[in-house]
């Protein structure tokens, strides 16, 4: 079968840095594994190793003609502390972003992507509007870090699946089950993007 695609039309894929990545890192998912709540038993730490393996993945994008690739940067592997940023997470990025270009793929970066890092969630994450700053400053950095090779970006991925399943139907963390805190993240995270 013949497929024909229209000019400009970019033939991309797309991944979740939490879901691929793998790292015990201190962010809401790694915390809810340890919790015994993944209904499979998925291990956030294990994933498929892209963050390793990132050379091998691109080859194989490569070779499918893919065209771009969105994907997601870990939060809590870049900022770990509320006030450290780990300039050698962020250069690895950068590579992975060179890397990309270099293959001839186009990066589009999600920023954030159903995870937090701990020490934000502790803070009440997205529950609280006092937090967008502390968002925004995560975004600020990395937007100034990979700027220059990042023309597109997700600022937030699926908000409303985000303040859904972890604050209405209590699936996800932080595991809430409330219509009110629903539509407050929601509204939170709408300010947060704009």
């Amino acid at each position: 079968m013949n497929v024909y695609l229209k000019e400009n039309f970019l033939l991309g894929v797309a991944s979740a840095a939490t879901q691929i990545e793998g790292g015990e890192l201190h962010h809401t998912w790694n915390d809810w594994y340890h919790k015994g709540k993944i209904l499979d038993g998925s291990n956030p730490a294990r994933a498929n190793q892209h963050y390793e393996k990132y050379l091998e993945d691109i080859r194989m994008m490569q070779e499918m003609k893919i065209q771009t690739y969105r994907f997601g940067v870990e939060w809590a592997r870049i900022q770990p502390r509320e006030d450290e940023f780990e300039k050698e997470v962020i250069a690895h990025y950068r590579c992975l972003i060179q890397e990309l270009i270099t293959a001839g793929i186009k990066p589009l970066l999600t920023l954030h992507h159903f995870t937090n890092p701990l020490w934000f969630e502790e803070k009440g994450g997205f529950t609280k509007e006092k937090n967008i700053e502390l968002f925004l400053k995560f975004v600020k950095r990395m937007v100034m870090e990979v700027g220059d090779l990042v023309e597109e970006y997700v600022t937030i991925n699926e908000p409303n699946i985000y303040a859904t399943q972890g604050f209405y139907s209590g699936n996800w963390p932080p595991a809430m089950k409330s219509p009110k805190m629903t539509l407050k993240v929601m509204s939170v995270m709408a300010t947060a993007h704009i």
